[in-house]
């Protein structure tokens, strides 16, 4: 009960410190929520794409442009790749289509050729992929059928007529969710910072040569200390969730009391408890209070760069994304984004969710027993 009385004592003198992260975490995300409410709000029959067409526009090319500017909406865009990715990146298109050279000649040829996509992930390029989609395997399986091009175009169209519209019955508020998935992405970075600071700066006061002393000689065993330090940190990191929670609701609004805005919450319960156990394994590998900032800028600020806490994870690098592989927050970035873009919480989507969820679990498992190896060892040697 003492070691638990001690922590809260100290951590008040720290109470500045949290509340300059959680500021940071507000000031950030409500930035992103206010960029992300200037996005359009998709329709289910006009998503907004952008083509770029380096063929001529004639016959089963034109045809293909014209479909698809009956079923989306096309965005004006300068022709290039920055301005492209600018404008995905802000979802002003979620959908690029790069129609090659050729590529009436090599269709009508039936030399298949491939169109290169770039897409979003979210609802809008889903929609749009499957207009796209819908389109060419008509046109792909008419082909082998139709030597004339003005007849496989005139046939596609019948065919394209004939099926049965597809109604979506199931739908999320895309706008709402990128909100949600912002501000509960920007916040790893927050609760990593406010867990590793306060809680390693705690345990390095417990480590200081005077304290450390009267524990070690004390008939309290190490594992009942570590316990006890956990048990605090527990009560603080409920609180620090519970502190989120509520920010969640003011900044974002009332998408936390979705199924999806459950997810995210539930998806931080486990994170934090995972930032909490790391967070006491650093304070025990760390030799004094000053390392505890340099912990801070290294792991929370670099896993939030890495793991695509700042800039979305579909503009990173493949190589920096292997490499986040090996820290929690990616499987909790991970989550985020699959919640924002689920609408059905079942199947594969399901399925990674639990699995991101067992890893970080496995995250937590791991450093609670290597912080009691490392705690036994320390004691040892004192």
């Amino acid at each position: 009960m003492t070691i638990f009385k001690t922590f809260f004592k100290i951590m008040l003198k720290y109470k500045f410190i949290i509340i300059m992260y959680t500021s940071m975490t507000i000031f950030f995300a409500g930035m992103g929520v206010q960029s992300n409410s200037s996005e359009t709000d998709f329709s289910e029959t006009k998503p907004n794409i952008y083509i770029v067409n380096n063929d001529e526009e004639v016959g089963i090319t034109k045809d293909l442009v014209e479909y698809l500017k009956q079923k989306c909406e096309i965005a004006e865009l300068e022709n290039s790749k920055q301005a492209i990715e600018d404008a995905m990146f802000y979802r002003d298109v979620d959908y690029v289509i790069y129609i090659p050279q050729n590529f009436r000649a090599d269709f009508i040829a039936r030399k298949n050729p491939q169109i290169e996509i770039k897409q979003t992930g979210n609802y809008g390029a889903e929609l749009a992929k499957m207009n796209f989609e819908r389109y060419l395997k008509v046109a792909q399986r008419k082909v082998l059928e139709f030597d004339n091009e003005d007849e496989l175009i005139s046939e596609i169209h019948k065919v394209i007529e004939r099926e049965t519209e597809v109604d979506l019955r199931e739908k999320i508020d895309t706008t709402k969710m990128a909100k949600l998935s912002r501000y509960f992405s920007f916040a790893s970075y927050s609760i990593l910072a406010i867990t590793i600071y306060v809680l390693a700066t705690i345990l390095a006061v417990f480590k200081e040569e005077k304290i450390s002393k009267r524990t070690n000689i004390s008939s309290l065993h190490y594992k009942k200390f570590n316990k006890s330090l956990f048990a605090a940190s527990s009560v603080f990191g409920v609180a620090l969730w519970v502190v989120f929670v509520v920010l969640a609701i003011i900044v974002t609004g009332n998408g936390v009391f979705t199924i999806n805005g459950m997810a995210y919450i539930v998806n931080m319960f486990v994170f934090i408890i995972c930032a909490m156990c790391m967070s006491v394994f650093i304070g025990n590998i760390i030799k004094d209070k000053n390392a505890a900032n340099a912990m801070v800028n290294i792991i929370a600020l670099g896993s939030s760069f890495l793991c695509g806490a700042f800039v979305p994870a579909q503009y990173l690098p493949d190589f920096v994304l292997k490499i986040a592989h090996v820290l929690p927050s990616y499987w909790y970035v991970n989550t985020n984004g699959i919640i924002e873009n689920c609408s059905n919480f079942s199947g594969e989507a399901l399925n990674t969710i639990l699995v991101n969820t067992a890893v970080l679990i496995g995250f937590s498992v791991l450093f609670m027993i290597l912080t009691n190896i490392v705690s036994s060892k320390r004691r040892k040697i004192d």
